[in-house]
């Protein structure tokens, strides 16, 4: 039996790093495979442009500081409306918004992605992201997975490593699949 998702990633990422070169290839992965897909980025974000070039479906966030109440009403709205199956969120402030909106709305499956140990320190916003919000933690490698594992107190069932996305054979400047 085939399941297909409807899968909702978030990046506040503005720029075309690894990380949102990583998200658009799984999200376009994924696509292929028969799921929905919804990314939420800044709206001037290379990821949320070329996310739409490829026919998934987007929602442009501010993810800024004056933003954040505005955000948040917004994150509730699409949450409400679009009833995800899945949402993996992939930094630091989209995180923290929208797992608390995603258990809020009963979202069945929260995955926080940690593409880098940059910034991990066991403060409370990151503790309650890690043990309280999300069911899952992944990472992009080993080494990364231990750290997060440590850090935060995690169970090992509760953070994958999952190191490339080389398997994927997607194109991701949003032209289309081999």
């Amino acid at each position: 039996m085939n399941a297909h998702y409807k899968i909702l990633h978030a990046s506040a990422g503005s720029g075309w790093e690894e990380k949102e070169q990583r998200i658009l290839a799984e999200a376009l992965w994924m696509k292929h495979n028969g799921h929905t897909i919804i990314i939420l980025s800044p709206e001037d974000s290379p990821l949320l442009a070329k996310a739409k070039t490829a026919g998934i479906k987007t929602y442009g966030i501010s993810f800024t500081l004056l933003s954040m109440l505005e955000d948040s009403k917004q994150v509730n709205r699409i949450l409400y409306n679009e009833k995800p199956d899945i949402v993996n969120t992939h930094g630091h402030k989209d995180s923290k918004m929208i797992l608390k909106a995603a258990k809020q709305n009963r979202v069945q499956l929260r995955i926080r992605t940690k593409h880098s140990p940059d910034g991990i320190r066991n403060f409370l916003n990151s503790t309650r992201n890690y043990q309280k919000y999300s069911h899952y933690l992944f990472t992009t490698s080993s080494g990364l997975r231990e750290l997060m594992l440590t850090t935060f107190n995690l169970k090992d069932l509760e953070v994958f490593a999952i190191p490339g996305v080389d398997d994927f054979d997607v194109d991701i400047n949003g032209e289309e699949l081999s």
